[in-house]
């Protein structure tokens, strides 16, 4: 035997009507809600609605609506209106709020998954060093190994690198960093030209351009973006490090 109760209302419009006038949102989302509702509730015999039939409702909306924002709001639409329905007398005995709840869950958003790293192409790039001129294997093989961009190894004078037995220590405002690696050969052999050259001047830029001045930050980004475009990086050499955890040292 049907659990009836009763519902004073005999058309859909007059249910939405009255409903309608119980909510306290703006008049642009009133009406998507009407939209959403008659189009959903066109055929149904809401005084007959039992808790089995909404698993149906919730099948219509995932399939009628692309956008989870959409869908969302017809089952915010939906809850709302069968909730309010159950107060007035509503459906089925078994048409309850939990029920409701239930059966029309909104959809939590899913934020996209992060890009995954590219690798980066050290066996590429270590083909590739020998080919390049001197200064510009230098300032690939620091920025590698010390994650640093290039307006700040532009900065870097003869006193702020210092020839170690094995390696290279380089002295930076954060601390000192010693690094080694067949990678660091190019800088070694790079500093002891720039030493040479310079005449004991310490205070002489590490990358020096013309007339004794460093280069400047605009052409070491261009020199180190031809490396990355030669080595077939879509990225920036520094975003590839960066990507795996800082520094490569002396890769």
């Amino acid at each position: 035997m049907f659990a009836r109760r009763h519902w004073p209302y005999s058309t859909l419009p007059d249910a939405l009507t009255a409903w309608s006038a119980t909510l306290r949102c703006a008049t642009a989302t009133r009406a998507k809600y009407h939209q959403q509702l008659t189009v959903l509730l066109a055929t149904t015999d809401l005084a007959r609605l039992r808790a089995t039939d909404l698993p149906l409702f919730a099948a219509q909306i995932a399939q009628r609506w692309p956008g989870r924002g959409t869908r969302n709001r017809a089952r915010t639409a939906l809850r709302t209106f069968l909730s309010w329905g159950c107060r007035h007398g509503l459906g089925h005995r078994s048409l309850t709020l939990d029920a409701i709840s239930e059966a029309l869950p909104l959809e939590a958003h899913t934020p996209p998954s992060p890009p995954v790293p590219s690798p980066l192409p050290l066996v590429t790039l270590q083909a590739l060093l020998p080919s390049l001129p001197l200064r510009t294997r230098a300032l690939v093989a620091l920025h590698l190994a010390l994650a640093l961009p290039p307006a700040a190894l532009v900065t870097l004078c003869l006193s702020d690198v210092t020839l170690a037995p094995r390696g290279l220590i380089v002295h930076l405002p954060t601390g000192d960093r010693e690094i080694v690696g067949p990678a660091i050969s190019e800088a070694r052999a790079y500093i002891k030209h720039r030493l040479k050259g310079s005449g004991g001047d310490l205070a002489a830029p590490l990358f020096e351009g013309c007339a004794g001045c460093a280069i400047s930050p605009s052409y070491a980004r261009k020199q180190l973006h031809g490396v990355a475009v030669a080595a077939g990086m879509p990225g920036s050499l520094l975003a590839a490090v960066r990507q795996q955890g800082g520094g490569l040292g002396g890769w």
